[in-house]
């Protein structure tokens, strides 16, 4: 099988109308096969030009997934205004990835995110 560790650097869009955000940004994957685990941290997330965005995405993982195959993690989130009983968030592998998490939702520079997704390439 095919092995393979390293660093990426998540990024953090909008959808709608674009504004412009920050963060302090690290992440570090492991693939074994077509399967990939990544963990990565977006800290301090700034907002710096505001957008009328709907949601969020996670880009820059470091691989792109199979079309048709579910991906599955876990986020923790610090410093957010969420008031719902459940969050619908995605992670954006291949541009197709939605999330209901927007800027309104955004406690400008102390909001934090943490994932760990695994998913198919």
């Amino acid at each position: 099988d095919d092995y393979e560790e390293g660093v990426f650097t998540p990024g953090i869009e909008v959808q709608g109308t674009p504004g412009t955000y920050t963060a302090s940004a690290s992440g570090i994957y492991r693939k074994v096969g077509g399967l990939v685990v990544c963990h990565g941290n977006l800290t301090n997330i700034t907002e710096v030009v505001a957008g009328a965005a709907s949601y969020f995405e996670i880009t820059g993982l470091p691989f792109a997934d199979i079309a048709g195959y579910l991906s599955v993690g876990t986020i923790n989130l610090t410093n957010w205004n969420v008031t719902s009983d459940y969050l619908i968030f995605g992670l954006n592998v291949d541009n197709a990835a939605n999330s209901y998490l927007g800027p309104a939702n955004l406690v400008s520079g102390t909001s934090d995110i943490s994932f760990t997704i695994s998913y198919f390439v």
